[in-house]
């Protein structure tokens, strides 16, 4: 049986995060700077499925990941967890990356001591962050995802005041 890894001459998770940054800074855009919508969609980024908020760097790659692909939908979820619901993505769509951190640990044996017993095994931890693949809600589909935005959209608070309110509402920001 062998253990060697497989071979894999495409870039690196980490070098598609960089070329994705690169590219967008040629075009002119910046993806730090925050885009000023009320659409419901320009908040936090959501896994679509469990509505868990993406923390840390994940926020950063996900924004990049949002711009690259034209969205503005902060809705993300992992291929498996997809197809369990029936989403899918859509033909010739592009994941983005995000980082899980993954906590190993190895157990290595105490050695033999001179009396022939053995010492005490050593637990070695440490923390690695594995790239996991994730699709943004506008690269898939299937029945359940409209429900599921929805969902999402109503749980971040986003509602659709009508237009005579919201006018109402930018006269009085712009007075006071």
């Amino acid at each position: 049986m062998s253990t060697a890894k497989k071979k894999f001459d495409g870039p690196s998770p980490e070098e598609k995060i960089v070329a994705g940054l690169i590219e967008l800074m040629e075009a002119g855009i910046a993806p730090w700077r925050k885009p000023w919508a009320e659409d419901g969609c320009s908040g936090h980024h959501v896994n679509l499925l469990s509505g868990h908020q993406y923390r840390g760097s994940n926020v950063i790659l996900l924004t990049i990941g949002m711009h690259v692909r034209g969205s503005a939908m902060p809705y993300w979820c992992g291929f498996a967890e997809a197809k369990k619901l029936g989403i899918t993505p859509k033909k010739g769509s592009k994941c983005a990356y995000i980082v899980r951190p993954q906590l190993n640990r190895y157990v290595e044996e105490g050695a033999a001591l001179a009396d022939g017993s053995k010492a005490d095994p050593t637990t070695k931890e440490w923390m690695a962050f594995k790239p996991t693949a994730v699709f943004n809600a506008n690269d898939l589909e299937g029945e359940k995802l409209e429900e599921l935005i929805k969902l999402r959209k109503f749980q971040a608070g986003y509602q659709v005041k009508p237009e005579p309110e919201r006018l109402e509402n930018a006269e009085a920001a712009l007075k006071s």
